[in-house]
């Protein structure tokens, strides 16, 4: 809060607000006539559903969800996504409420069209299996979960990164490259790129996942190959 209470401006990697969040629901239902039920077979479907009920998420919504969506939504502790349900902020959006209540200038790393479009462009299939892995073995998931939750409390950004990886390799091999390629280096290098003007002119608080920081292509390592001092400062 002190340095965002100093700044100038406060940069996020994406600007909600009422607009982008209706676009974000629209692109996660399903369009094309088809429901869940007509994507999985009988066993993973009545299975996906009782996990769903599990987080009070009703059936005929359900139904409707692409499986990257549902598989985001069942990733996440049950405690977390009621904590969500209930109007509790996410740590940016808390931070960005902040700025914009002080009025400062307020700058975006990417879009919603490019962070969705990631999702969108993972084959069906792959969806599916996603989905499956979750939903057969919460449990793991969700201990998962809390792993990252208390590698990211201890600032561990290592651990984070090594339970990032051991996640995706749960997946066909081809997909945990796809992931680290898509999701995470490719969008560094981006938000590297886009934050030099911020830089640059100076004064700016910037916020990001936590996970875009560790690595060869971390936005740590990539400012620092751009000639800045990186200081850890808490």
């Amino acid at each position: 809060r002190d340095a965002l209470d100093r700044s100038q401006a406060a940069v996020f990697e994406l600007l909600l607000d009422d607009t982008s969040r209706i676009d974000q629901a629209r692109l996660a239902v399903l369009t094309d006539g088809r429901s869940l039920e007509d994507m999985l077979d009988p066993a993973l479907y009545q299975e996906t559903m009782e996990a769903a009920a599990s987080y009070g998420l009703p059936e005929p919504a359900v139904r409707q969800f692409k499986p990257w969506f549902l598989t985001s939504l069942l990733m996440v502790s049950r405690e977390e996504f009621l904590r969500k349900a209930q109007g509790h902020l996410p740590l940016d959006q808390v931070l960005m409420a902040d700025a914009r209540e002080q009025g400062k200038e307020l700058g975006a790393l990417e879009t919603l069209e490019e962070q969705l479009s990631l999702f969108e462009n993972i084959a069906e299939e792959e969806q599916i299996a996603m989905l499956r892995n979750v939903v057969e073995d919460l449990p793991k998931a969700r201990g998962q979960f809390d792993q990252l939750v208390q590698a990211y409390l201890a600032r561990d950004l290592r651990a984070m990164y090594d339970l990032m990886v051991a996640q995706t390799a749960q997946h066909e091999a081809g997909f945990a490259q796809t992931f680290q390629k898509d999701f995470v280096d490719e969008r560094n290098h981006r938000m590297a790129e886009r934050l030099a003007p911020w830089l640059e002119k100076g004064g700016a608080f910037v916020a990001v996942g936590a996970l875009h920081l560790p690595g060869e292509d971390g936005l740590v390592e990539l400012l620092q190959q751009q000639g800045y001092q990186v200081t850890p400062v808490y």
